[in-house]
């Protein structure tokens, strides 16, 4: 999904970063996008660099660490997020984390068939 991403955000003239988390599947990104990723992951990005750089976020990562990923922004005060279905291992962990998400309900929404976003 980042790959698709990407592609529609450089079809929008959008300036973007891209954040993964190892070289391998970097290299694959960039062979594809010609777009090089910041390799080390989003904790890594956000420590190394003032996070009130990046104000919207598109999580496409597994399945296992969408919800961490999650948090990670949020702690970091980026609030303006729309993440990969289905955003949780289970409905019962994104319910664990209810209480960090529901302040920013209206600005986290998540991907669904790419015609119509569901908001958390």
């Amino acid at each position: 999904m980042a790959i698709s991403n990407a592609k529609v955000l450089k079809d929008l003239n959008t300036n973007f970063t891209v954040v993964g988390r190892g070289n391998a599947s970097a290299e694959i990104f960039f062979n594809i996008t010609c777009f090089r990723p910041f390799v080390g992951g989003i904790e890594k990005i956000l420590i190394e660099n003032n996070s009130a750089l990046f104000t919207h976020t598109i999580i496409a990562t597994g399945i296992d660490s969408l919800i961490s990923c999650l948090k990670t922004l949020v702690n970091h005060s980026i609030l303006n997020i729309l993440i990969e279905k289905p955003a949780a291992l289970s409905i019962d962990e994104l319910n664990a984390f209810k209480d960090v998400f529901m302040p920013y309900f209206k600005n986290i929404l998540v991907a669904y068939n790419r015609r119509f976003y569901r908001r958390l």
